[in-house]
């Protein structure tokens, strides 16, 4: 992976960060607890540290991970979000300074996102073709048919 350079991703990735070294934390001191026996343990679920929450939406964690292993100049989404996710993962696509992005997910939801999106304030620029990239082994995949975005 290539040095990823956005302020904006890489604040949310001191966040994910952050909270995996807290849930880390969390987990270790249950395992004390637990190691020291049932009634050490059940002291651990009455008074011990709250579990940390995660620190993204569902639709900024998509973006994020969109943008992480993005291997190309323009993003391709080849997944889907949910109708609750999709003001959050256009946002942190915007707030990151996307500008355009393709879409190559063919599932059933495919129709709902591209409303989403433009309720989201996107533009459907057209049909495309894209060469994604498969991120475990650098390899092109395509090309597959996409639509493309405007933020």
């Amino acid at each position: 992976m290539t040095e990823k350079t956005n302020d904006y991703m890489n604040e949310l990735a001191k966040k994910l960060n952050a909270y995996e070294r807290e849930r880390k934390a969390w987990e270790e001191s249950k395992e004390v607890a637990r190691a020291k026996g049932h009634e050490a343990l059940m002291e651990w679920y009455d008074n011990g540290p709250d579990k940390p929450e995660y620190p993204l939406t569902g639709g900024q964690a998509k973006a994020w991970s969109l943008w992480y292993w993005n291997e190309r100049e323009e993003m391709n989404f080849d997944d889907f979000v949910w109708e609750s996710e999709a003001k959050d993962f256009i946002d942190t696509l915007r707030a990151s300074g996307v500008e355009t992005f393709t879409v190559t997910n063919t599932s059933t939801a495919l129709m709902e996102n591209m409303h989403w999106f433009q309720q989201n304030g996107c533009t459907l620029m057209g049909l495309c073709e894209v060469e994604p990239t498969d991120p475990w082994e650098k390899k092109h995949i395509g090309p597959k048919m996409g639509v493309r975005f405007a933020l």
